[in-house]
């Protein structure tokens, strides 16, 4: 009797064993993949005091340009090194990369002073330089890139104010000025639809451009200064504000706020993960970046780090991201798990 009870006992046991597993695949299965995932330190590359960054995909490449200085380092993002820099005479505005075409684009001052940049187009494979606009005049601030192939660099003219150059990616030919507003301090493209958004500090608004027929179209307010912009392709953009721990959640079909974060710091720049649905933060002030969930809206974790995060680059291929901290002289990489 005693051994069939034994027996008995540990089949219950089992069973119920093989409940809660199966339960909690279940579970599991239907759970937005962005709540199941988790983002860690996994390495660190020493560049000096590099600030941006730019991620070029297909060739495993990093691009991080320590701006004062007129160097763009290049970085192999498979054994995370160093394996070549591009120099530049003077200060460096702004980087970003065409994943599609394996190009990046750089804009350079002019001079020792001044607010005139030129435009430069590097091959990502070769890193060398392609071509070389001298015909335009930049104020080195960011731009971004739609899905046509043409560049929307931020312009300050002297009679209009703020304005987008459209120029093609192709032969850097300048194409349309687009009026912006005032006070522009970040643009950012909606992949989807023919529309740019740039975000006005002084005014707090977001200014949504129609490329197709050359200006504004829609105007949203928000709270506070806007600084810093992403994308995630739901349509969902992150805005970040200047000087505070808050983040707006911007329905870019609507215009409409989905939802205001509130951080533990205050947010500098935000990228985005869109095969993950997650966006990222960079909060200088606690050193620290904030993992947030696509599907909730919701802060999922902190990431503590060594330095002050500056900039956000992100590798969807490999869920890889790269946060420069200028401060301590590295540039951390950290992998977020599905």
């Amino acid at each position: 009797m005693g051994m069939n009870c034994a027996i008995f006992h540990c089949r219950k046991s089992s069973s119920f064993r093989k409940f809660f597993i199966y339960f909690g695949l279940v579970l599991a299965s239907v759970m937005p993949v962005s709540l199941r995932g988790h983002l860690a330190v996994i390495d660190s590359i020493y560049t000096g005091r590099a600030e941006q960054l730019a991620i070029a995909p297909n060739p495993h490449k990093l691009y991080a340009a320590y701006l004062d200085s007129g160097v763009i380092y290049v970085i192999d993002t498979q054994n995370d090194t160093v394996i070549d820099s591009l120099q530049f005479i003077h200060r460096i505005g702004f980087l970003a990369t065409d994943p599609a075409q394996n190009w990046l684009f750089v804009t350079v001052r002019r001079g020792n002073s001044g607010t005139a940049y030129d435009l430069y187009k590097i091959d990502c494979i070769t890193d060398a330089i392609l071509d070389h606009s001298y015909q335009i005049d930049f104020n080195g601030g960011q731009f971004c890139m739609d899905s046509s192939g043409y560049l929307y660099i931020h312009y300050i003219h002297y009679y209009f104010g703020n304005a987008l150059l459209k120029v093609s990616e192709t032969d850097l030919t300048l194409l349309d000025t687009v009026f912006a507003g005032y006070a522009v301090s970040a643009v950012a493209a909606d992949r989807t639809i023919p529309n740019i958004y740039a975000s006005l500090t002084h005014v707090n608004a977001i200014q949504v451009l129609d490329t197709e027929i050359g200006g504004p179209v829609k105007a949203l307010a928000v709270w506070r200064d806007p600084v810093s912009m992403c994308g995630c392709g739901l349509p969902i953009l992150y805005v970040v504000h200047h000087e505070s721990d808050t983040i707006s959640v911007v329905d870019m079909q609507s215009l409409q706020t989905k939802r205001l974060i509130t951080l533990k710091g205050n947010a500098d720049h935000i990228a985005c993960n869109s095969g993950l649905n997650r966006a990222y933060a960079a909060m200088h002030d606690v050193k620290k970046i904030a993992v947030i969930d696509g599907y909730t809206y919701e802060v999922n974790e902190y990431i503590n780090l060594n330095g002050e995060p500056s900039w956000i680059a992100v590798d969807e291929t490999t869920n890889r991201l790269y946060v420069s901290c200028p401060d301590d002289g590295k540039i951390y990489v950290l992998e977020d798990t599905p």
